[in-house]
């Protein structure tokens, strides 16, 4: 999972939220050639992406489709429609640690 964290830290450096963090996007394979047991995850599925400028990223209006995102791995405030200013950066760090622990625990 730190390939994980490794991703969504450079999608956003670049200035990009994926808005859709679940296990699904993930993709995680084993390596060839290599004795002992080692795995890549990449994330996936840039269907929901949004690239935003700097003042944007932090504050995003919305517009009338409501919240983006799966179900359970969207933050509570995401859904609020009554909430005018989402932070998409969050939701995608909000979202990988809801995915973590699902992994974990099996929730």
């Amino acid at each position: 999972m730190l390939q994980g964290c490794r991703g969504l830290i450079e999608l956003h450096g670049m200035n990009i939220a994926h808005r859709d963090i679940k296990p699904k996007n993930f993709l995680v394979f084993k390596k060839k050639n290599i004795p002992y047991e080692a795995y890549d995850a990449k994330i996936t599925d840039f269907g929901l992406s949004r690239e935003f400028a700097d003042t944007e990223a932090r504050e995003y209006l919305m517009n009338s489709i409501g919240f983006v995102g799966t179900g359970m791995y969207v933050a509570p405030e995401m859904q609020d429609i009554k909430t005018k200013y989402k932070n998409f950066k969050a939701q995608d760090v909000y979202c990988f640690c809801i995915m973590m622990l699902t992994m974990f625990f099996g929730l």
